[in-house]
């Protein structure tokens, strides 16, 4: 009985990631998605002061890496795997939720 609980539980994991990750491909590639939107905007960016942004970019990357090689060094593990995984899962809820209110009208 507990190995089908188990079956049903990995199951509804996989099927909540992979409409996340349909979801989200979808609103991302499509035509005036995410990142058409994103790149535009990009583009449109111009930097005032770039001497002053590149050592700003170089500094907040080396503190990254420092920050990144303390917590390995004390042995504490990352959590940012899991926390993608809950994240397609909530995704894959909403866009599931969604489709089934649309559906429904």
């Amino acid at each position: 009985m507990k190995q089908a609980y188990d079956y049903v539980v990995s199951f509804g994991v996989i099927a909540l990631v992979v409409a996340g990750l349909a979801g989200l491909s979808f609103h991302a590639f499509r035509k005036d998605g995410w990142i058409s939107t994103a790149l535009g905007h990009a583009w449109a960016i111009e930097v005032q002061y770039p001497m002053v942004a590149i050592p700003l970019t170089v500094g907040g990357i080396l503190a990254f890496t420092a920050w990144r090689n303390h917590r390995r060094a004390l042995g504490r593990a990352s959590k940012v795997h899991d926390m993608l995984v809950y994240g397609l899962m909530a995704a894959g809820a909403y866009f599931l939720g969604q489709y089934t209110l649309h559906a429904a009208m």
